[in-house]
């Protein structure tokens, strides 16, 4: 859950709002879980490029799926949107991929309000 005395921007201590924490509790009560696997920029090496650390984290959300299947010439492929509706402390970022539903999807937009992040994740692979 959230830990209070977080730093925000320009070193000032912030707490979410009621509304935030009510989301929170009402997702460790009624919230499914999936795995976040996040992969991020931990440093440079010698010539400048970045090095990534990976790590998962596993979390409870709302999760929604709308599937589809589209027929081709190599056969029936399954595709699709899963939107996650989660705690605003929630560490979900575009590019991070979420294993949820039997089947792996990656992060698109992340977008934030009062109360939840909200975060839109396309099918991977077949």
């Amino acid at each position: 859950m959230f830990a209070y005395g977080q730093f925000g921007s320009g070193f000032t201590l912030s707490s979410p709002g009621a509304l935030a924490i009510r989301f929170g509790n009402l997702v460790a009560r009624r919230g499914e879980g999936f795995t976040l696997n996040m992969r991020r920029v931990s440093g440079r090496d010698a010539y400048g490029n970045p090095r990534y650390s990976e790590s998962s984290a596993e979390l409870q959300g709302f999760v929604e799926e709308e599937g589809d299947t589209r027929r081709g010439p190599s056969g029936e492929r399954r595709g699709g949107k899963l939107l996650l509706y989660l705690p605003l402390w929630s560490p979900v970022e575009e590019g991070d991929t979420v294993e949820a539903h039997g089947a792996t999807w990656t992060v698109g937009a992340v977008t934030r309000n009062r109360a939840y992040a909200s975060a839109e994740a396309v099918r991977r692979g077949s």
